[in-house]
């Protein structure tokens, strides 16, 4: 007689729709908080929005903490967080620095937007595998 071939199961993945969400809501904040910087803005305004982008993301992160080992798309969000945050203090210290020395103006406005978005990419892509247990596959 013949053995019946057992095919392999394909393992289901779990969408993180909340985590996409978050992601596009950070990023909308994001791109709002440049124009509003370069806009010479209140610093009042620009701080409320960035509260609630670290709000928004720290939120995500404590109701995500328990599923962030097993699930490569929450690991992603986790980190998406993590290098946005980042990169948001670095711009502020950044600018305030360049605000006391008096040299902030227009031109460095634009470089400090376009360098924050080198400094996210670079933290992201850093902290690649820093949530999840090395063994899971997509």
């Amino acid at each position: 007689m013949k053995q019946k071939k057992q095919r392999k199961q394909a393992i289901p993945v779990v969408k993180d729709t909340v985590g996409v969400a978050v992601r596009v809501v950070l990023q909308i904040l994001y791109v709002v908080l440049a124009y509003l910087f370069y806009m010479d803005y209140g610093v009042t305004l620009l701080a409320g929005l960035a509260l609630l982008a670290v709000i928004i993301g720290g939120g995500y992160w404590v109701l995500r903490k328990q599923a962030l080992a097993t699930n490569r798309h929450m690991a992603d969000t986790c980190r998406f967080i993590v290098a946005y945050v980042t990169t948001l203090l670095a711009v502020f210290f950044y600018s305030l620095a360049m605000y006391r020395s008096d040299q902030l103006n227009d031109i460095s406005k634009a470089i400090i937007i376009v360098a924050s978005l080198f400094v996210f990419y670079c933290i992201r892509t850093a902290t690649k595998g820093m949530f999840i247990k090395n063994n899971l596959t997509y």
